[in-house]
């Protein structure tokens, strides 16, 4: 399990990173003050954990035919892994959001600026934080909707209605 945690993690940063790097160049340019920077971390982090879920599921999927395990033990595992890919986005977009928002900003402000205000500090914080909060939420988001179209999370309800249903039925 530990494939679809590692390719999910991975691409979910690499996701982020590139949508910091754009977000934070256009916030600069643009001085939207950190919106460019949460809303394309946001959508690199998601599209980088969804294509690195469906790359790590399928080394998932190979090895789950070759476990001696009961079935019970294999949908666990699965949901596990899921849980850790779900994880592992969430990082991985903040970290690669956050770190290529920062650099980003930090170098926008040290060669273009002649000297260092508070705006110059408030503008680095927002562009970061925006960059981190998107990434971050991007990255959960994508992973999310992957294991809950792969079948990796069972729906609930599902198991709900059986067990009041069962219920029903002894009374």
């Amino acid at each position: 399990m530990d494939q679809l945690y590692q390719s999910t993690g991975w691409g979910c940063a690499w996701g982020g990173i590139i949508g910091g790097v754009l977000g934070a160049s256009g916030d600069l340019v643009m001085g939207t003050s950190g919106v460019l920077a949460f809303l394309l971390s946001m959508v690199g982090s998601a599209v980088g954990a969804y294509l690195g879920f469906y790359r790590g599921r399928k080394d998932v999927d190979e090895l789950i035919p070759r476990t001696n395990f009961p079935l019970e033990i294999v949908k666990i595992r699965k949901q596990h892994g899921a849980m850790w890919a779900l994880m592992g986005a969430m990082v991985g977009g903040a970290v690669g959001s956050i770190a290529s928002g920062g650099l980003v900003t930090f170098t926008w402000l040290m060669f273009l600026s002649a000297s260092w205000a508070t705006m110059n500090f408030m503008l680095l914080s927002n562009i970061i934080m925006g960059a981190g909060m998107g990434g971050m939420v991007g990255g959960v988001g994508g992973a999310w909707i992957a294991a809950l179209m792969s079948g990796f999370i069972e729906k609930k309800k599902s198991r709900i209605r059986l067990i009041s249903r069962k219920r029903s039925e002894f009374m």
